[in-house]
């Protein structure tokens, strides 16, 4: 075998070889597994009946239950119902960026995932 041929290999076993050392000192019984699934499973499903909670469907919601003729309410309860998409796309692009940079400890949380897993 060619030295260059082993070379490449060399990275991947380097990688590999402590997952398969130290396996049994992490021996996860398959139950913890499955336990996940059962709770994962429970959460989502409860979540599908919750309530709205997005203000502005909430409040659009409400102008109309109410049923009254106040066109200031009605002009509040239509501006809200409208979505600019480029607004919206900016809005999700950037908060993240905005949290990272306003919150010290989400930058730090970065940076220790960066080390510790990149």
């Amino acid at each position: 075998m060619d030295w260059d041929q082993l070379k490449h290999g060399l990275a991947l076993e380097y990688a590999l070889k402590p997952t398969s050392y130290f396996s049994h000192l992490a021996d996860i019984p398959p139950s913890v597994f499955y336990m996940n699934i059962i709770w994962g499973g429970a959460f989502a499903l409860v979540m599908c009946f919750m309530p709205e909670t997005l203000p502005s469907v909430v409040i659009a919601r409400a102008v109309k239950k109410r049923d009254t003729h106040d066109p200031n309410a009605e002009i509040v309860a239509a501006e809200l119902t409208k979505v600019n998409v480029f607004q919206e796309i900016r809005f999700v692009l950037t908060m993240a960026l905005r949290i990272m940079f306003t919150e010290p400890i989400v930058i730090f949380l970065g940076f220790y995932n960066g080390f510790a897993y990149g």
